[in-house]
């Protein structure tokens, strides 16, 4: 805070007057630069007199002219946060002396307002006391017209009494409704406070979140539940009661992470976790890179390397590639991405029909840190080929050399860039069968002989006829047509099964698996 609030609204603090002072200091040395820099070009300027096309010259005086017009425009910049924070301070202490003055009318209307009571109250009291003076005159006289006065005056009487009692009643609501308004600007004036000093607010909140950590888990598992959200374990542990540390979370300090929190005690598993999973996945590395490097006569694999099969099975070390995991293998409500491009393992998989994400990973091989259901296309070995390597080793030509677009003379580990292409045996013999045919003669030409053109520029092609029996409307029974293939899925899946699905490599037969 550079400039004070409160009883000294307006007046730069310490704070303030060392930014104050930066500034200064920041002003003189970008106008002291800009004052060498124009010393610099003088000079040259004089130079360029007996030599005035020296390029070397010209191009050295525009650089300067260049850092001398940015020192000056970082001087001006110093000077208006200079004047920006003394106009801070001026408008606040102009807010201060509205804030008086306004505090002083409203004692002045107060005062008048007392003046004016204290004065009608008076008035009616002479009043009541003058009428009653009247009565203890006439008590005696029991003629008509003394009864009929007598009448009058306790009329008058009861009436004054009543315009007292109005006056002095309406002055005790406003009293009232005065003592509530000041009461709320008090309470909003004190709930407010707290946020002068966040350190303190964020303290108590800390505390007050620790305290009632018990409650929070509560809400937290029964909300969870209430919508079919399972949390993840890291969270259960962070607010489990049977962790063996009293605190959930912390204030910030320099000696943050040595505070015994749930929070801090996840941290540390976690750190803890990669920081092993690097050893070993350095170990490894240098295990197959050390393996595989040992001369051309002793390049082959281990005996107990585990040779890729092109299917996923249980317990396979895969790469999640794209997507999020799932719940449950039919796919419900998704659950995360976590572990995006890293190596996972294929714990469970479920072959039934049903079954929409039929593969479960998790974090290690056991599946104690389980992730989720997920299909097939968003995990790779890359012996089934990715369109997405991540950066790192992995091993190329599992099934055989030259089984991949990138063959290498052993099939040896390859170190890939992140966001390079792998294909697979299938891709590789598309892309071979197709470099095997003549572009000129991939497509049959012979219909073309059917063409005809006339001078009015209408084309026609002839395909034969087309005999649709039992068809007596072809343009309802075309319109028919266009919508089942727009609405029915199966109709959808049989023209993917035998148009998209072969390129991709898939059998001619996959259109017998549509149900």
């Amino acid at each position: 805070m550079f400039v004070q609030k409160g009883d000294h609204k307006g007046k730069i603090t310490s704070e303030g007057q060392a930014v104050l002072g930066q500034h200064g200091v920041n002003y003189n040395l970008e106008m002291g630069k800009a004052d060498a820099y124009g010393k610099e070009i003088e000079k040259i300027n004089q130079s360029l007199q007996s030599d005035p096309y020296n390029k070397d010259l010209i191009k050295r005086r525009n650089e300067l002219l260049e850092l001398q017009q940015e020192s000056i425009l970082n001087a001006e910049e110093e000077k208006e946060a200079m004047i920006d924070l003394v106009r801070e301070g001026i408008k606040l202490q102009i807010e201060a002396m509205q804030d008086l003055i306004d505090k002083k009318n409203e004692a002045l209307d107060k005062e008048k307002e007392l003046y004016d009571y204290q004065k009608s109250i008076e008035e009616k009291s002479k009043r009541v006391k003058d009428i009653e003076k009247q009565l203890s005159a006439v008590q005696g006289d029991d003629s008509e017209e003394n009864r009929k006065n007598i009448q009058e005056l306790k009329q008058q009487l009861q009436e004054a009494k009543d315009d007292l009692s109005d006056a002095e009643y309406d002055k005790w609501l406003s009293d009232q409704s005065e003592l509530m308004d000041q009461m709320m600007e008090r309470y909003d004036e004190v709930m407010n406070s707290r946020f002068d000093d966040t350190d303190a607010l964020i303290s108590d909140l800390i505390d007050n979140t620790n305290a009632n950590s018990d409650s929070i888990n509560d809400t937290i598992n029964s909300a969870t539940q209430d919508v079919g959200y399972n949390i993840t374990e890291g969270m259960k542990e962070i607010w489990s009661t049977e962790s063996g540390v009293g605190a959930v979370i912390s204030n910030y300090s320099n000696d943050f992470k040595t505070h015994s929190t749930s929070v801090q005690k996840y941290l540390a598993s976690i750190e803890s976790y990669f920081t092993e999973m690097k050893k070993k996945a350095d170990a490894e590395a240098n295990k197959k890179v050390n393996g595989g490097g040992n001369g051309g006569s002793n390049s082959s694999k281990p005996s107990n390397s585990k040779q890729g099969n092109g299917k996923p099975d249980i317990g396979d070390a895969v790469t999640f590639t794209n997507g999020q995991y799932y719940y449950d293998s039919q796919g419900t409500s998704p659950a995360g991405s976590q572990m995006m491009g890293q190596t996972v393992y294929i714990t469970n998989v479920n072959t039934r029909s049903w079954a929409t994400k039929p593969y479960h990973i998790a974090r290690d091989k056991n599946g104690s840190r389980p992730l989720g259901w997920v299909t097939l296309s968003q995990i790779s070995g890359y012996k089934d080929g990715t369109k997405n390597a991540t950066k790192g080793w992995h091993l190329m030509d599992e099934e055989g050399i030259g089984t991949e677009a990138i063959v290498t003379k052993h099939g040896v580990l390859r170190q890939f860039d992140s966001g390079e292409s792998v294909f697979n045996k299938v891709q590789v013999q598309n892309l071979h069968d197709w470099g095997m045919i003549n572009p000129m003669k991939a497509m049959d030409y012979s219909f073309a002989k059917n063409v005809s053109a006339n001078r009015n520029n209408n084309v026609s092609i002839d395909i034969g006829d087309v005999v649709l029996q039992g068809v007596q409307r072809p343009e309802e029974f075309a319109n028919s047509l266009m919508h089942v293939m727009k609405t029915d899925k199966r109709v959808q899946k049989g023209v993917q099964a035998i148009t998209t699905d072969l390129l991709d490599g898939k059998s001619v037969l996959g259109i017998n698996h549509i149900r």
